[in-house]
């Protein structure tokens, strides 16, 4: 995939309709992962906790709402989905 492809954004938002606003979609942060892998004596241990920290962090970021300006494709719930009662 190629930096400003629109095709992450398809799947994020595929996965958010299937699931109601409830799927869990990892968005690391790229500028972090490239250091890691830019870094070639890393051992895998490391790597491998340095990524669970990175991860952790984009979890705990929560839900994004769509912005009046943001993608329908990326985000194509609805604001208040989430809080809807099930029927």
């Amino acid at each position: 995939m190629t930096q400003g492809s629109n095709f992450p954004h398809f799947l994020m938002g595929h996965r958010r309709y299937l699931y109601g606003g409830h799927a869990k979609t990892i968005t690391p942060d790229k500028q972090k992962m490239v250091l890691l892998f830019d870094n070639p004596d890393i051992r895998w241990d490391r790597f491998r906790h340095l990524m669970q920290d990175i991860r952790r962090h984009s979890e705990s970021k929560g839900f994004g709402f769509r912005k009046h300006s943001g993608s329908i494709y990326n985000l194509p719930m609805p604001d208040c989905m989430c809080q809807q009662a099930e029927s």
